[in-house]
């Protein structure tokens, strides 16, 4: 699965602006951009995979941009009162 950000960076990457790769997957723009705004959300497992396949992403790839995208470690502090 991937999020909406991997979705902009991976398609960026691959040189398509939204309404290209909306006509490859039969969509709108609009939509794409509603994909694209789910921002760290996950997208649907069915758009991920058809995505995927439209802009001939393999797994290192996809690993790649997934590991760009890690948050960081939260840190908890105890407060301590007295």
């Amino acid at each position: 699965m991937i999020t909406g950000n991997q979705l902009v960076l991976l398609r960026t990457i691959r040189k398509f602006d939204q309404a290209a790769l909306a006509r490859m997957l039969g969509i709108s723009q609009q939509y794409i951009s509603r994909l694209e705004r789910l921002g760290d959300k996950q997208l649907p497992d069915y758009w991920t995979d058809k995505i995927i396949k439209a802009l001939n992403c393999n797994e290192a790839e996809l690993q790649k941009i997934k590991d760009m995208f890690i948050p960081p470690p939260r840190t908890h502090f105890k407060v301590i009162t007295t």
